[in-house]
């Protein structure tokens, strides 16, 4: 019984460390596309989100996780989460800090992401959406 409690709590903790979406950077990137689009400017700096991060990979709907371009440098575990491989109506912004994912949203695809390559990462110096 002991080592059923031990194991219990373990497995309680490492689950409770799994990568999440991040919701606050959802609700900072919602306010900048909603702003751009009534603006009719539709640009807009990602560098203004409160996150330290260097560089964006954008993973489109039925993409194969296992399968992109960076797979080599980037944990993708975390994007196995979100089902992108069998889902059509999100993208997945993954942000990365030194090729380590330190956040991931899922973005409506209302948003369109289309004109980016889905095969790039895109340094947060150079970003401009538009």
């Amino acid at each position: 019984m002991k080592y059923f409690l031990m194991y219990g709590f373990i497995a309680v903790a490492l689950l409770g460390c799994a990568k999440t979406e991040d919701t606050e950077i959802k609700a900072e990137l919602l306010i900048l596309f909603d702003s751009a689009i009534e603006n009719k400017n539709g640009t807009f700096q990602l560098s203004q989100l409160n996150l330290k991060w260097d560089s964006l990979l954008i993973v489109f709907p039925y993409s194969d996780v296992q399968r992109i371009k960076f797979s080599d440098r980037i944990n993708t575990d975390i994007l196995s989460q979100t089902d992108i491989q069998s889902r059509d109506d999100v993208c997945v912004l993954v942000f990365l800090k030194d090729d380590k994912i330190v956040s991931y949203v899922e973005m409506s695809r209302e948003y369109d992401f289309g004109k980016l390559s889905a095969d790039k990462l895109y340094s947060k110096n150079c970003l401009n959406l538009s």
